[in-house]
């Protein structure tokens, strides 16, 4: 659901207004990125007078209001949430925040947060303080911000970091450089390049765990529910680019000249996925 102030959705206290997916949780074939806010339903057109960018997406020349969306579908959160709290987590260090949904629900839900972004949203990052001023916001270089805050936490504290800023090999050198001190890493959107990352983690004999094991997937499919948010997605889309001159469209093999194709993967949810990397920290 895309809301925002006076707009429908789920509404918070006062005028504030969360952007977030079914909760219903659940994997795929292969997730995107993005259980989020429909950036351009009518309602965020209107908002945004039909500016060339949907401020839920990229920074537009003016702030927003206040808005949280998502990069993560309900099944990689689910996952990732599940086996921290097997864990033991007690703090869970993301690295790329982009819409802050996803650092909201892990401090909803207990955890420690230090969300690292080096392009932050000024919408997103003032929702995050009113909604979960707990959250460390960390603005900057992913790769120092990860090794500081890893570096300074207490002995106490049983961290994961969660590398969706970093993709695959380059996440996995920063991995590296804190593996001894975190229990659980989270990579996402490691099925892409041919199945290349998943190799090299069993090459490197990494005990690792994909969100595309079938069991996991038969049981928390989220395919049906991202499939209509989707529709939703291309159909506002269409109604926006009625209404103006046409966006620059791009394509990509297999889709059709005439499809839109969103940040992220945005018009088609279900086709990331995220791997689990148990840390050295017993």
């Amino acid at each position: 659901m895309c809301t925002e102030r006076s707009h429908h959705g789920l509404h918070g206290p006062g005028e504030w207004a969360v952007l977030c997916q079914s909760p219903q949780g659940a994997c795929a074939d292969a997730d995107a990125a993005h259980a989020n806010c429909i950036a351009l339903n009518t309602s965020c057109v209107r908002v945004t007078r039909l500016s060339q960018n949907c401020s839920c997406f990229a920074q537009a020349r003016r702030p927003a209001p206040p808005c949280l969306f998502g990069d993560m579908r309900p099944a990689k959160l689910l996952a990732i949430m599940a086996a921290c709290r097997a864990l033991g987590v007690t703090h869970i260090v993301e690295q790329g925040r982009y819409g802050g949904l996803s650092a909201w629900l892990y401090s909803l839900h207990g955890f420690r947060v230090s969300s690292v972004e080096l392009l932050p949203l000024s919408e997103v990052s003032e929702a995050l303080r009113h909604r979960a001023p707990e959250v460390k916001l960390v603005d900057g270089d992913g790769r120092a911000a990860v090794q500081q805050i890893v570096r300074s936490a207490p002995a106490t504290e049983r961290l994961a970091v969660i590398f969706d800023g970093e993709k695959r090999q380059t996440a996995y050198e920063t991995y590296l450089t804190v593996k001894g001190r975190i229990v659980l890493a989270a990579f996402d959107d490691t099925n892409l390049d041919d199945g290349a990352f998943p190799r090299l983690l069993r090459d490197r004999g990494e005990n690792a765990w994909h969100t595309w094991d079938c069991a996991f997937m038969e049981r928390h499919s989220d395919a049906a529910p991202l499939a209509q948010l989707s529709e939703t997605l291309r159909a506002a889309t269409a109604t926006a680019l009625q209404a103006r001159d046409p966006l620059p469209r791009r394509h990509k093999p297999g889709f059709s000249e005439s499809q839109l194709v969103f940040h992220g993967g945005m018009e088609d949810l279900s086709r990331f996925h995220t791997t689990l990397v148990r840390g050295s920290m017993l």
